[in-house]
């Protein structure tokens, strides 16, 4: 995505988490205190929910529930903390809703993809010496079901149940969206009026870009008295090196997804890095990329897979089951439709 401030003194750090690049900008009082504070913030997050991290909480459960597997042991309750808890209740839900098109317990999958250690190239592709057999495939799927989770609370403890032993959990498809959605409690708390979140493609436009000045800008935006940020949407046909659209945006979180961002090639076929939890294999859809918009980046971020996953007939039915969401598809044929009315312009390209 591609996104811009004319006013004011662009101040942002970057630095690596959440195995991606995050990036914060701050556009008034970007003091190293507060930008510390919200890096912070994202690496809490990182070691309760990474799969990399061998101590996380999610690491550490998965590995409870491998070693139970290999001992034909069975799997007690696993206590995790409150975030954690909240976080894979809401990925569950998610799972429920869109009848396993996003699978918390796809984490099978994704290591034997070897999606989240895949070597970047020098020419900035990706490549990955691992290519599963048919017969791998078929046996992580066996891990692969949501409703062996089972969450439990009492008083201040926090549980989970595997009811399967060898069930791998990978919240990589929500916890970018949990992490933007805990910097806005921040940049709130903080006074920050304004401010862009980038968690690896997860923008959080925060506030308006700016107050309107002007009877120009009063014309085009109407009596809200703010201007909203202009997200740019990638072109997923030009490896998203440019823009297909334009959505307008305040206080709104836009979550792509798409087949462009992160894949290897193997005797000329490309497997990219979304994976259909059905079939175990990289995704066959209809739609080359989705992008939802939502004041709920956790929200955006699970459903940008689930509909990615589903294609483009059953992804439009099932967002009229929300009404404060916008989305925009863009199909293999090149079909952008998006349900965000005034707020988005496609671009020519």
């Amino acid at each position: 995505m591609n996104y811009g401030c004319k006013s004011g003194k662009n101040f942002s750090q970057t630095r690596l988490a959440l195995g991606t690049v995050c990036k914060i900008s701050l556009y008034e009082k970007g003091t190293p205190e507060l930008y510390e504070k919200l890096f912070d913030r994202i690496f809490q997050i990182e070691k309760l929910m990474s799969t990399t991290i061998d101590e996380s909480e999610i690491a550490r459960l998965n590995s409870a529930s491998h070693n139970a597997f290999l001992d034909n042991s069975d799997v007690v309750d696993f206590p995790i903390s409150f975030e954690t808890y909240s976080v894979l209740q809401e990925a569950l839900n998610i799972a429920k809703m869109t009848q396993g098109a996003f699978d918390p317990t796809i984490g099978s999958l994704v290591k034997l993809w070897n999606i989240n250690s895949l070597t970047i190239a020098d020419d900035g592709s990706y490549t990955s010496e691992v290519l599963p057999s048919e017969t791998q495939i078929k046996t992580a799927k066996n891990f692969v079901d949501y409703t062996t989770i089972d969450l439990h609370s009492r008083e201040d403890v926090y549980l989970v149940t595997l009811k399967k032993r060898g069930v791998q959990l990978e919240l990589g498809g929500i916890a970018k969206g949990y992490a933007a959605d805990e910097l806005v409690k921040i940049l709130r708390e903080s006074g920050i009026e304004k401010a862009l979140i980038d968690l690896g493609g997860n923008i959080y436009a925060y506030g308006a870009k700016s107050d309107i000045t002007n009877f120009e800008d009063a014309a085009e935006f109407g009596t809200e008295n703010r201007v909203p940020w202009k997200i740019g949407i990638k072109n997923p046909f030009d490896g998203g090196k440019g823009a297909v659209a334009v959505v307008s945006c305040i206080d709104k979180s836009v979550v792509t997804s798409g087949a462009y961002e992160r894949y290897f090639m193997v005797d000329d076929k490309r497997y990219h890095h979304i994976l259909d939890p059905k079939s175990g294999y990289p995704c066959q859809s209809d739609l080359e990329s989705v992008s939802i918009i939502s004041e709920n980046s956790m929200l955006a971020d699970s459903l940008s897979t689930s509909c990615f996953v589903m294609g483009f007939e059953k992804a439009r039915e099932f967002m009229k089951t929300f009404d404060d969401v916008r989305y925009v598809f863009i199909k293999t044929d090149g079909l952008v439709e998006s349900n965000c009315g005034d707020e988005l312009k496609i671009l020519d390209y």
